[in-house]
């Protein structure tokens, strides 16, 4: 008798044991049982006999009622699967009993259903919900058992065995329980790595009860499911892999709809959607690996390629910068593969050093790249992803605008990478590109989508031969897309400064513009358009002021490096125009600092680029073209808009040219010919104002030399505005108005006139000023006699106005305007209601009574009391010099106004205003108030004929 059966003869007592109804005998066995075999000093040969002995008795106590005795029974058989030479013997009762226990009969529930009316297999991830074994750490214990029995035992003793074996397999794997589904995932890698084949038409469901560890919350449980399913995808290559792909990231064809549709909601599930955006490193790194050892390993990798390598891409823009440069060797290798297998394809590209056009036989090869491009893709790289690249492009675009943040980001991402890797293959590609990317890269809710965007956009500026993409986008600037509006175009701007910025970072040393040179006129042809410039949109305006900084500021920092850079030098002037314009037009919008801060310095890079010394000298080298320009422009007819952009042109002119050059007489008469345009009677009164305000700005940056230059063209344009707003009484022209008696009273203005020039603006003037005083507004009424006043006061500083001068100085076409004034002041102070009005009418009065001589001789008649007398006996009128006599006409009726007023008024600033001026009026013309006096006698008026008594008795004791 061999040591083996002497051991079993003596456990022969346990083993009846096992079968008491006591559970403390049944468990005290197993126990003896349990340390007897587990002993290890025992031979293979004893533990052989030993399992082939109890192998029956003890896997009857898999279903004890007892706990303990279970799980001392698995632990007994795990120890016998271990350490037993040959387990074929037990191997059939064993898995009739882990397929009872772990209810692996007919997992699916389909067995009595006909074949057609089976349902398919269902994509969600499915749980055991029906419990043979209720203990978790029974059943993880079983789960160990099997992961033993597959380590230990050659493939070839499954075959008998394998339905109920996979089925046991994946009912651990559906097991509720974290560490059994962990247990199981390793039992499954193990096996699908030692025979693929024999699982073949078993890898379908296996892939599928991976669904639920791949979902688990555990990391090293969606770990050790991730590895199981890359050795399982091994298993059913060309007929089952398919199969499992579609339910992995939840396709379904579209021409197959199930009925159940018809009737209820469903949705799918994307696996490696779910593993790309895994919240642990260590299982977005597996993730990455399993998917290049397929597209490496697998035989029918190539079924698989299209759906499998976007999700190998999107490693590349991982949270992880490990993960990312993982990805990236990853896809290294799998060029290295390309260049192996295609190596007759490449050959001459490898031994004639041919490289891509764009990087000038290797010279701009070395340009940087964001991370995790720590250089150039290999050439395998970068010929087996532009293979694979228009399969899921279209996909890429439309995620680009998802509701999803997340897939706009990853998408974004994306095709960042595969700009990386497709170079100049990307041509095919442009135009669908582009529309796709117009509105997202202005989308400020997400600049990381919009910074992305742009960026790959760089890059194909800097693959690509201008001549592809040129025709594409500039016909979006020109307003020929198909959606075109403000946004679309905004978006065409910056693709195109995008574009650009990649096309001169890529222009080789001493080539000058190299293939841009050529399309440098078309783009600023579209650039310069006027509908760009005047769109009043501020991202508009910022973008096309961004693609200029671009454009010229890319080329300024090469200019040593490219050399020649005449192709761009050369349009100098149309770069400032469009700058200057936009300037002017983002004015309009109440521009910003920071904004207006680009635009200068972007003037600054202009005149570095024209070997201009200065803005300034930049301002005034353009000076005359500019204003030219502005000449021919009012001649067309220009809108609104487009009239105030060019008074924003004038003021920035004076702003920033050299003073010299703008006092220069051909210069000045310019610039008023062309206010003298913005005044005329077709111009809207906002303009005119500007227009106004504009020649204020001149008269206060240049001063004294403007005046000389141009009085008369300053006058006229008063006048012409003046005119205007005597037609009208539109709240514009109120502030029109108002402007226009700021600037002609402005120190500027009125007090550097000299005599002869103070004149001119007097005649110009005054009858304009007078035809205001009886205006609708009391703003331009009350303003216009304030002007009047000032002009009439410094014409009597100056002493040009006295009785003997002022007939001949005041006439317009030899037309005295004397009488015309004085009676708009007396009709403007008879028929207003306003106080405050009146008492700016009698101010000019009083200026033009200061003009009459005084009579002395009739001065002392009144003191020494004979005036009265001497008029009465006279019974005449006096008569005096030519001033003399056309002041009096209408004093008599102003005398007669002034008095009834003074008479009816009640006390207040009016009343003593008006008592003043008759005092100014007795104490020069005492005679003429005697004669009112007299007259208002004769005619009953006695309250009259009092004030004017009172005014004389007054006089005479002054």
């Amino acid at each position: 008798m061999s040591a083996g059966e002497d051991l079993l003869q003596q456990l022969q007592r346990e083993v009846n044991a096992l079968n008491e109804a006591d559970k403390a005998v049944r468990k005290a066995a197993l126990e003896k049982i349990l340390a007897t075999v587990s002993n290890r000093s025992l031979s293979q040969e004893t533990i052989q006999v030993l399992c082939d002995g109890l192998c029956k008795p003890i896997l009857k106590r898999f279903s004890d009622p007892v706990e303990k005795c279970r799980e001392h029974a698995v632990n007994i058989m795990k120890e016998f699967i271990i350490r037993t030479p040959d387990i074929s013997v037990s191997l059939p009762y064993l898995m009739a009993i882990l397929v009872e226990r772990l209810n692996a009969v007919d997992l699916e529930g389909i067995h009595n259903v006909p074949e057609q009316l089976r349902p398919p297999p269902s994509q969600k991830p499915t749980v055991i919900q029906q419990l043979i074994e209720p203990s978790e750490e029974i059943r993880l214990g079983l789960a160990m058992l099997v992961s033993c029995l597959v380590n230990v035992t050659p493939p070839r003793l499954f075959a008998n065995y394998l339905d109920d074996f996979c089925g046991s397999l994946r009912a651990l794997i559906m097991d509720p329980h974290g560490e059994v589904q962990k247990e199981a995932c390793k039992a499954l890698s193990e096996l699908a790595r030692m025979a693929p084949k024999l699982l073949f038409h078993f890898s379908e469901p296996l892939a599928r009860s991976l669904f639920l560890p791949l979902t688990n919350r555990q990391a090293k449980v969606r770990m050790c499911a991730l590895e199981a399913l890359g050795q399982v995808m091994h298993c059913g290559v060309w007929k089952y892999n398919n199969a499992i792909m579609e339910a992995l990231i939840g396709f379904r064809d579209p021409n197959m709809i199930p009925i159940k549709d018809f009737y209820e909601p469903t949705t799918k599930l994307n696996y490696f959607a779910m593993l790309v955006r895994d919240r642990t490193i260590q299982v977005r790194d597996l993730f990455y690996r399993v998917i290049s050892d397929w597209l490496l390993h697998l035989e029918d990798k190539g079924d698989h390629e299209g759906r499998l390598f976007p999700y190998l891409l999107s490693g590349l823009s991982d949270e992880s910068p490990e993960v990312q440069t993982s990805v990236f060797e990853l896809i290294e290798e799998l060029g290295h593969q390309y260049e192996i297998e295609h190596e007759k394809d490449i050959r001459e590209l490898r031994q004639y050093g041919i490289d891509s056009p764009w990087t000038h036989n290797g010279l701009m090869a070395g340009l940087p790249l964001s991370l995790p491009f720590i250089h150039r893709p290999r050439l395998g790289s970068r010929l087996y992803v532009p293979s694979n690249v228009r399969r899921f492009l279209n996909a890429i675009y439309n995620e680009l605008t998802d509701w999803n943040e997340d897939a706009r980001h990853q998408a974004s991402s994306l095709l960042y990478s595969v700009v990386v890797y497709t170079e100049e293959h990307m041509t095919q590609h442009l135009d669908p590109l582009f529309n796709a990317s117009l509105k997202v890269a202005m989308d400020k809710s997400d600049p990381f989508v919009s910074h992305r965007i742009i960026s790959a956009i760089a890059l194909i500026g800097r693959y690509t031969d201008p001549s592809a993409w040129v025709p594409l986008i500039l016909p979006i600037l020109r307003g020929e897309h198909s959606q075109d509006s403000v946004l679309i175009r905004a978006g065409g701007v910056r693709l195109l400064g995008a574009l650009l910025q990649g096309a001169i970072e890529v222009l080789p040393p001493k080539k000058g513009l190299g293939l841009l040179a050529k399309h440098i006129d078309s783009i600023l042809e579209s650039l310069e358009r006027e509908d760009l410039i005047d769109s009043h949109q501020r991202e508009l305006n910022a973008e096309l002021m961004q693609t200029l900084s671009v454009l010229v500021g890319d080329v300024l920092k090469r200019k040593v490096n490219l050399g020649d850079v005449t192709a761009l030098s050369k349009h100098c002037y149309r770069l400032f125009r469009i700058t200057f314009d936009l300037l002017a037009y983002m004015k309009q919008l109440d521009i910003q600092q920071i904004d207006e801060l680009k635009m200068m310095d972007l003037l600054d890079k202009i005149a570095q680029l024209g070997d201009v010394d200065s803005r300034a000298s930049l301002f005034t080298s353009h000076l005359d073209s500019t204003l030219e320009d502005i000449t021919k422009s009012l001649d067309s007819a220009p809108s609104l808009g487009k009239l105030m952009q060019m008074l924003n042109v004038l003021n920035l002119l004076v702003e920033q040219c050299d003073r010299q050059t703008l006092v220069q007489e051909s210069v000045v008469r310019m610039l008023l010919q062309i206010i003298s345009q913005f005044t005329s009677d077709k111009t809207p009164s906002s303009v005119k104002g500007r227009a106004v305000r504009f020649l204020d700005h001149i008269l206060v940056e240049l001063g004294h030399p403007v005046i000389q230059i141009g009085t008369e063209q300053i006058v006229s344009i008063f006048g012409s505005v003046l005119r205007t707003i005597h037609t009208t009484t539109k709240s514009d022209d109120v502030k029109l108005a108002m402007a226009t008696f700021s600037t002609i009273e402005s120190r500027y203005f009125l007090e550097r006139l000299s005599p002869g020039e103070t004149v001119t603006v007097a005649n110009g003037l005054l009858l304009d000023l007078s035809n205001l005083f009886t205006h609708a507004s009391n703003q331009v009424r009350t303003g216009s006699i304030t002007t009047l006043d000032m002009i009439l006061n410094k014409l009597l500083e100056e002493g040009q106005l006295d009785s003997s001068s002022a007939a001949s100085l005041l006439t317009v076409a030899d037309k005295p305007m004397l009488p015309q004034i004085t009676g708009s002041l007396l009709n403007c102070i008879s028929n207003s209601a306003e106080e405050e009005v009146c008492l700016h009418a009698l101010g000019p009065l009083a200026s033009l009574v200061r003009t009459l001589p005084i009579h002395e001789q009739d001065m002392e008649l009144l003191r020494n009391g004979r005036l009265l007398p001497t008029v009465v006996a006279e019974q005449s009128k006096r008569s005096d010099d030519a001033w003399r006599l056309q002041v009096l006409g209408p004093l008599k009726p102003l005398l007669k106004q002034i008095v009834s007023t003074v008479v009816d008024v009640p006390d207040g600033p009016l009343k003593d205003a008006l008592m003043n001026l008759l005092t100014e009026i007795g104490s020069r013309c005492p005679r003429d108030l005697v004669i009112e006096i007299v007259a208002s006698e004769r005619n009953g008026f006695l309250k009259r004929a009092t004030v004017l008594g009172d005014v004389l008795q007054s006089v005479s004791k002054s």
